[in-house]
């Protein structure tokens, strides 16, 4: 599926799940293309309006600026149509970086880095504070 149809998707089955069930915080927790997905949603809704129980999003090794290698999925002999909105260039991770979070929702990064050092050679780990 497209990730922006699973955005649309997500997005749906949220405001269907909060009109059934009284439910004043939702947190929502996505991994990989996950938080893309999850992302998306924020580019089709106004968030303090259709799900306002949903306080916080916390993003896990999401690649918000695409991946390069995208490029090369025409030798793929079949892909799923999700990992072309990876591509860099195009019109849904572009729609997904222009897109803010709105102040009510918490956002948490939390993030993932390949590395050819051991772990004991790593530098100290750095606090990031986002206002």
């Amino acid at each position: 599926m497209a990730l922006g149809s699973a955005a649309q998707q997500l997005g749906e089955r949220l405001q269907e799940f909060l009109q059934r069930h009284d439910v004043r915080n939702v947190v929502v927790i996505g991994h990989s293309m996950g938080g893309l997905v999850g992302k998306g949603v924020l580019t089709q809704l106004k968030v303090a309006k259709t799900l306002p129980a949903w306080r916080v999003f916390i993003s896990i090794s999401t690649p918000f600026a695409g991946t390069a290698s995208t490029r090369y999925s025409d030798r793929l002999p079949r892909r799923p149509s999700s990992w072309d909105d990876l591509a860099p260039s195009l019109v849904f991770l572009q729609t997904v970086q222009a897109t803010g979070f709105p102040a009510e929702l918490g956002f948490y990064l939390f993030f993932s880095a390949r590395s050819d050092s051991e772990f004991s050679e790593l530098p100290t780990p750095l606090e990031i504070t986002v206002a």
